[in-house]
């Protein structure tokens, strides 16, 4: 009872959810600090007023973009401050990474989606397992076949935590925190979006990211987002996700984007402060 606020992390669980709610009852302050950085991209609204907002004073988030942002989609729904004060680990590896030049252009290291069992992730539920590996080998398989070495970042969360068969399937697999996993590669490819997208943004990476369809994107940001990456659909034939092969390698193989624009996105999104 002495202390006058609470600081907390994501609060999008049951777990937070019901701590906030016992520290209002004793009219304590929530400060809250945004996690991931990938969701101003996406039409997640449903996770803002209920989820990571809930019962939250004040929100502090990366950078003035994604304070106008914040504010763009509630509104006056909430009444939260939201703070914008720049990432200082998003700036380390933008300082470490961004003004490097490429030097291979034959590595990609890829950060594929985790696997979750039964797990539903709900409204934009993730593949199912036996999809989501299907998918996944699938990748690796074209890109080895047309000159790429990819590394498989393994996903820190979900099963396959020990053995793991696409990891060998793979030229090597990764294991390393992500500001060490990437010195190992100039291109990445993801097949969602979080945290660790993110990051090879900040670090200035060539980035194919492939919509899954499961998540659709906010129309106002997806613009913005795809002036710094390439973004290219997958689409569903008989239950199973497939891509344009061809269209994927040429990516690659012929990446352009201009990197004043990413620059730009990235400072005004992850490293500007008010």
């Amino acid at each position: 009872k002495k202390n006058a606020n609470i600081i907390t992390g994501t609060g999008n669980s049951y777990y937070n959810r019901l701590l906030s709610s016992i520290l209002k009852k004793e009219n304590l302050e929530i400060t809250r600090f945004n996690h991931g950085g990938e969701r101003c991209f996406y039409e997640d609204n449903y996770y803002w007023e209920k989820g990571d907002l809930f019962q939250t004073d004040k929100y502090i988030t990366y950078g003035i973009k994604w304070k106008y942002y914040l504010e763009r989609i509630l509104e006056k729904n909430i009444n939260t401050k939201i703070l914008a004060i720049g990432s200082n680990y998003h700036k380390e590896i933008y300082n470490k990474f961004f003004h490097r030049e490429n030097q291979n252009n034959k590595k990609i290291l890829y950060i594929p989606n985790s696997f979750i069992g039964e797990i539903r992730v709900f409204p934009y539920a993730k593949l199912i397992d036996p999809i989501l590996f299907d998918w996944q080998k699938n990748l690796i398989e074209v890109l080895q076949s047309n000159g790429f070495d990819v590394i498989y970042k393994k996903h820190p969360k979900g099963f396959l935590q020990g053995e793991n068969f696409l990891g060998k399937l793979a030229a090597s697999e990764s294991t390393k925190p992500m500001i060490e996993a990437l010195e190992e590669a100039d291109m990445v490819l993801c097949d969602m979006a979080g945290s660790a997208f993110i990051e090879s943004l900040c670090a200035g990476k060539k980035i194919v990211l492939i919509d899954t369809l499961q998540r659709p994107f906010d129309v106002t940001n997806k613009q913005e987002l795809a002036s710094a990456v390439k973004i290219i659909e997958a689409y569903w034939q008989g239950n199973i996700l497939k891509i344009d092969e061809n269209k994927l390698v040429d990516l690659f193989n012929n990446f352009d984007i201009n990197r004043e624009d990413m620059n730009k996105l990235v400072n005004d999104y992850y490293l500007s402060s008010e």
